[in-house]
């Protein structure tokens, strides 16, 4: 199955498989021993579940993907990435957009 795969030949619309996982943000040097990866990744990983949550409610699935992923850097910092289809990007930039205006921006 494709990564981003949507409706197939008029049927219901087929669930997107992606592997979430974790990432390195940076050139993927040298492991420093007294850097503690683990912990920045997993504060950024509370940051990323928190904004799944939010791409939940905005019901961003199927063809309208988008998800974050928290990781590190390569000096151990925290860093979250948000990832999705073209449309879901479009979508969390609309709805951005619309929160904005609504903010008086």
């Amino acid at each position: 199955m494709d990564d981003f795969a949507g409706a197939e030949d008029g049927d219901e619309e087929t669930p997107v498989e992606i592997e979430r996982g974790m990432f390195l943000l940076g050139g993927g040097g040298p492991v420093v021993p007294s850097v503690d990866y683990g912990a920045a990744w997993l504060r950024a990983e509370v940051v990323a579940e928190e904004l799944n949550a939010l791409f939940d409610v905005l019901d961003l699935h199927g063809d309208r993907t988008v998800f974050a992923v928290g990781g590190w850097s390569d000096s151990g910092s925290s860093a979250v990435v948000v990832r999705g289809t073209l449309d879901g990007m479009r979508e969390l930039r609309e709805t951005l957009a619309r929160g904005v205006r609504g903010a008086g921006g």
